[in-house]
């Protein structure tokens, strides 16, 4: 295996477990784990027409109460790339010729083939935080449930043609949406 599989690899048990600390507020660190083959498994069955439950994407729920947020959101996960992750590559880049757009329109092809309603782009770059990178309409939807509690959660806000993008620091937006508000919202879906 590579380097840059291990690295990914890592990465994928490092978001797993905190996610899983997140949404459990503390009690636990195994709601979550990567995905069979990143992903891939979910793909390749979606070719012969068969969805797979719960394993598209990079992560998946192991548990009734992971599931709550699996179901609605697809997690795309990304490591490394330092040269070519730049979010202002979204203004600069004319066209699809930004890596993080392409990620997340794959990623957003593959949550609609899988009725996620959204995409959640989780990035780290090497010596950078990781990031987390959600649409628009997720971040009104959100606040629309829960209130427009988030004014003084640090963003990044994009605008790009009709879509825009809100680039949060993962840990902050864990910590300005905890558990027990951010439920609120995942039972709304339902």
């Amino acid at each position: 295996m590579s380097n840059k599989a291990y690295k990914g690899t890592d990465f994928e048990r490092l978001i797993s477990k905190k996610l899983s600390l997140w949404f459990c507020e503390d009690k636990r660190d195994d709601l979550f784990w990567r995905t069979s083959q990143s992903g891939g498994r979910a793909t390749q069955r979606l070719k012969s027409g068969v969805s797979t439950i719960n394993s598209c994407g990079d992560i998946a729920a192991l548990s009734e109460e992971g599931f709550e947020l699996t179901k609605h959101i697809l997690i795309e996960l990304k490591r490394g790339y330092s040269q070519a992750i730049n979010p202002l590559d979204l203004i600069d880049k004319k066209g699809c010729s930004s890596l993080i757009l392409n990620w997340y329109l794959k990623a957003k092809m593959e949550a609609q083939n899988n009725l996620c309603k959204y995409v959640w782009l989780i990035f780290k770059r090497n010596r950078g935080e990781i990031m987390l990178m959600v649409e628009y309409h997720f971040m009104q939807d959100l606040l629309n449930v829960l209130d427009d509690v988030h004014k003084e959660l640090p963003y990044l806000y994009i605008r790009l043609d009709q879509k825009g993008f809100y680039l949060f620091v993962l840990e902050s937006f864990f910590a300005f949406f905890p558990y027990k508000i951010f439920i609120t919202f995942l039972r709304s879906l339902n």
